[in-house]
């Protein structure tokens, strides 16, 4: 790439510009997360919290009229938030809380910080910056709390498929159900965001270099990625069969595997997990329907998948012949999701 001498001032700045965004993302594309997408979620901005329906171990998150989100502790003595346009956090001691103590600038980096998490262990903090050396607009960070210094690690970004050159934040990891989630704009219009929930692993696995360029790069925009099951968790049942009871106990371990497998976000407080759950019987019917869509969606996303990865691997003129087949998926997924939505709606109302 270069830049002709006789190029307008204007022209220039814009290619220099171009240019220093893609150094910036070169230094992340040799290591793009391999996250393994369980669903995603395209709802407002305004309504973002719907879509993180989080266990009692990790917290609560609430937002703000402006926007701005505060995360709690499982034990409900320390909190995370934005104030103005610096990360604070906070503890409480007995019934009153503390004053508010000021992130060190190993966090607070950029021109705006907000949407914090903190981890389980109490010492890792994901948020959101909008810092120069970022992708674009706002972009997940990592930090940890060091004890023997008592202040945070120098923040680091995230990198692929996570951040964009749109607006990517509120990165939250729930241990008990063994799910993340992150919210990103990308590919959205309006106020709309896109919520996606992934398999939390111990440890991040990275896609091998061995991809091609063009594979590695669809990856990294999350135009292309591996999919999940959401994990079964197992609910403890209140009443325990007798000991000597085996046909029981084998038919009890069945039916609490098969409702764990329910999972139904009905407001910002109540998530459904088992069938008996649901109050109304038109609901519960209407929600067997809604995981057999679900399920169609799942297996139409897979195909998806498969048919971009052999679109991005294909000839020129092989690639003429598959487009058809990916936009009547497209199409169907489209629907799907249409009547998804649908149901979700009539499914709240009548529980309601």
């Amino acid at each position: 790439m270069y830049i002709i001498e006789s190029m307008s001032s204007d022209r220039t700045d814009y290619v220099q510009e171009q240019i220093a965004i893609a150094e910036k993302r070169s230094r992340y594309i040799h290591r793009v997360t391999d996250v393994k997408i369980i669903d995603s979620m395209y709802i407002s901005k305004s309504d973002l919290l719907r879509a993180y329906p989080l266990s009692k171990d990790a917290g609560t998150l609430t937002q703000s009229s402006d926007g701005s989100v505060t995360h709690t502790n499982q034990r409900g003595d320390r909190r995370f938030f934005a104030q103005g346009t610096l990360l604070q956090q906070q503890s409480r001691l007995l019934s009153e809380w503390e004053r508010a103590e000021t992130l060190p600038a190993t966090v607070n980096r950029g021109s705006k910080q907000d949407y914090p998490f903190c981890m389980g262990d109490g010492t890792t903090l994901y948020f959101a910056s909008q810092s120069e050396d970022g992708m674009g607009g706002w972009d997940i960070y990592m930090t940890r709390f060091n004890p023997a210094t008592n202040s945070y690690a120098a923040a680091e970004n995230i990198g692929f498929p996570f951040n964009s050159e749109g607006n990517d934040y509120l990165y939250v990891i729930d241990e008990q159900m063994g799910v993340g989630y992150f919210a990103t704009d990308r590919r959205c219009s309006g106020d709309q965001v896109c919520v996606y929930t992934f398999l939390a692993e111990d440890k991040p696995a990275y896609l091998p270099m061995s991809m091609s360029g063009e594979q590695l790069a669809a990856y990294a925009q999350l135009k292309q990625y591996h999919r999940a099951e959401r994990p079964v968790v197992e609910i403890p049942e209140e009443e325990e069969p007798a000991k000597d009871d085996t046909k029981a106990k084998a038919k009890k371990k069945t039916a609490a595997t098969t409702e764990s497998s329910v999972f139904f976000i009905v407001d910002d407080k109540t998530v459904y997990t088992k069938l008996k759950d649901f109050q109304n019987a038109d609901a519960k019917a209407l929600y067997k329907q809604y995981a057999t869509w679900q399920k169609q969606l799942t297996e139409t996303n897979e195909k998806l998948v498969e048919k971009r990865k052999a679109y991005f691997e294909a000839t020129a003129k092989k690639r003429l012949t598959m487009t058809t087949t990916i936009l009547e998926l497209e199409k169907k997924r489209s629907e799907l999701q249409g009547q998804i939505d649908k149901a979700a709606k009539k499914i709240r109302k009548l529980e309601k």
